[in-house]
């Protein structure tokens, strides 16, 4: 992270380099590693020794005119201290009214004014009504901010509030309008509500639909009657498709509302608004993904019959969890092995089965399968106990190499906590389980291992897609890779220590975010990975290359482990031309 403090003489300091966070080791700043730097622009000056503490009042407010804002910032500090130990500072405020009703200075000279009066005793409620039809927009916003950081707007700001919501001139003033909901009453925010949903006009905006939606989501989970009609006004997308998804997600609780939002939905068809109805159905599709067997409402055909492409493509996802017919079989989905188009699909649900003929099934065609089919081959015959053992087998007896086998899916066979499989395990793939005198052996070995004449014949190319093969699936690195874990880019990659730790004692330092968790469902199979997204009725997990949404319904046990959701074992898999040609990559 980088850290930006202003000086007096004008130059910034900016430290680039902290420990909190994921990979570190939590105990304070790296003395030795980071560092500090001042930037100057021009040639570099001198403040000379000063005491603001020594100001008056009066020079303290005249401070609020300064063109360096180190002398700004403190002078308000100064202001406020001392009015919080009851110092009579009511000539500095008077100054700072003068300013500021006087109209003679820059707006950004008028927001120090507002700031100073407010942390000093507040700005009053008459200057900040009037402050409401200000003439710029930053002015008007911060105005609602303080009105909001006071308490609760007096009628006529309120109403002024409203109007300033309805008129959509500035999106600025919308945003701040958004980030004060929690201070306004409950019927106020209901009002507010209405008119910050309408007329949008800059589709373009990054910030205000997600601002807006996080305001409206207290009063959509407390009424979702009354937010289902804020639909039919609301003319952004991602807030429309966000209302009807948190309304979607509690539709057993809201089985009566459910007929009522695919009708507001329709209606949006109706009235030629085609990405507004993708974005509800879209919505819908969000909230019961990984359901299956739930009655669909009564008009729901009507709507997934459409004659939008787009709304009939997204409503086609939801034929399984509307889906009350009965579910394929085993037999079904192990026809489907030769079919290349639904090979994956069925390796995935294979593994719902409990039969272990199925894992020897999945392994006979394994040497035509693509990429992904043998990505999905590992994670469906490593969930079960009577699949694992076939795999490990067929991995000895060298039909599925051994390098197909991931640390990730090698850890789920341990974690089914089988002796007997753990044993085959450590015969034909390696070691898991090791102490921690034995990682820092393997570390020092490295270190002594990787000289910088080593690594600089690295060979750069393997090195990439030796990190695309075993790391790109989890962590990003210039730009590219998945999400899992944390990004590569923002790390101490130069400093091989740093590399191997993280390679061959994942856990050494472990955040909460990163460590493994376990699902044990009813099927037999144990899942693990991160927990990406939890609701009353799914738990969706991630591993490497697939993400699972589970009912919460069929899970027996949830947990977990003191384990990183990077796997060890890494390097095991490698050789040792391969591991100099990965760490010269990490290094670029």
């Amino acid at each position: 992270g980088v850290t930006q403090i202003y000086g007096p003489d004008g130059g910034v300091y900016l430290s680039d380099w902290t420990d909190f966070g994921e990979c570190h080791d939590n105990d304070g700043v790296h003395r030795t590693s980071g560092r500090i730097y001042k930037v100057v622009y021009g040639g570099a000056n001198h403040s000379g020794p000063f005491d603001l503490e020594m100001g008056s009042n009066l020079e303290l407010a005249s401070y609020q005119l300064h063109r360096n804002d180190y002398y700004v910032r403190h002078a308000r500090r100064l202001l406020q201290e001392r009015f919080h130990a009851g110092i009579d500072i009511e000539d500095a405020r008077r100054e700072l009214f003068r300013m500021l009703d006087s109209g003679e200075h820059a707006v950004d000279r008028q927001l120090r004014f507002m700031w100073a009066l407010h942390s000093s005793g507040g700005v009053g409620e008459k200057r900040l009504t009037a402050l409401l039809n200000h003439g710029d927009e930053h002015v008007r916003s911060w105005a609602i901010r303080l009105i909001g950081e006071d308490g609760h707007p007096t009628k006529d700001q309120f109403r002024k509030i409203s109007d300033l919501a309805r008129d959509g001139v500035s999106r600025l003033v919308r945003l701040y309008v958004a980030s004060t909901f929690p201070r306004f009453s409950e019927d106020q925010q209901w009002a507010l509500a209405e008119e910050l949903v309408t007329d949008f006009g800059y589709v373009s905006d990054q910030n205000l639909p997600y601002m807006i939606w996080y305001a409206l989501l207290p009063l959509v989970e407390s009424n979702p009657a009354r937010a289902l009609g804020l639909l039919s006004n609301c003319s952004d997308s991602q807030v429309y498709k966000n209302i009807v998804r948190r309304i979607a997600s509690d539709f057993d609780l809201n089985a009566d509302l459910m007929p009522r939002l695919v009708k507001e939905i329709t209606a949006t068809l109706d009235r030629g608004d085609q990405l507004q109805a993708r974005a509800g159905v879209k919505g819908i599709a969000e909230a019961l993904n990984g359901l299956k067997g739930i009655e669909a409402p009564a008009n729901w055909e009507l709507l997934a019959s459409s004659l939008d492409a787009g709304v009939r493509a997204i409503a086609a996802e939801l034929e399984e969890v509307f889906d009350q017919s009965v579910p394929m079989t085993e037999r079904d989905w192990l026809s489907l092995l030769g079919n290349q188009s639904r090979r994956n699909q069925a390796i995935v649900e294979l593994a719902a089965f409990d039969d272990p003929a199925i894992a020897a099934a999945i392994l006979r065609p394994y040497r035509r399968y693509l990429t992904d089919d043998r990505q999905a081959t590992m994670a469906t015959l490593s969930s079960r106990v009577s699949f694992a053992g076939t795999l490990l087998r067929a991995i000895k007896n060298g039909m599925v190499p051994r390098s197909d086998l991931s640390a990730f899916h090698a850890r789920q066979i341990y974690n089914l906590s089988d002796d007997g499989l753990n044993a085959l395990l450590e015969q034909v793939w390696g070691q898991l389980r090791q102490s921690p005198e034995n990682k820092q052996a393997q570390i020092k070995s490295w270190q002594a291992n990787l000289t910088p004449d080593r690594l600089g014949d690295g060979n750069i190319v393997n090195g990439k897609s030796l990190f695309q093969r075993s790391c790109a699936s989890c962590h990003t690195l210039f730009g590219e890779g998945g999400s899992l874990g944390p990004p590569l880019d923002g790390g101490d990659r130069q400093n091989l220590y740093y590399l191997l730790e993280n390679l061959i004692d994942p856990g050494a330092v472990l955040p909460q975010d990163y460590r493994m968790n376990l699902l044990t469902l009813k099927d037999g199979r144990v899942l693990s990975g991160n927990i990406t997204a939890q609701s009353r009725h799914t738990i969706t997990i991630a591993g490497p290359n697939s993400v699972e949404v589970i009912p919460v319904s069929e899970i027996i046990e949830q947990s977990q482990t003191e384990q990183s959701t990077m796997p060890e074992g890494l390097l095991q898999t490698m050789d040792e031309r391969e591991v100099v040609d990965l760490i010269a990559y990490l290094q670029q």
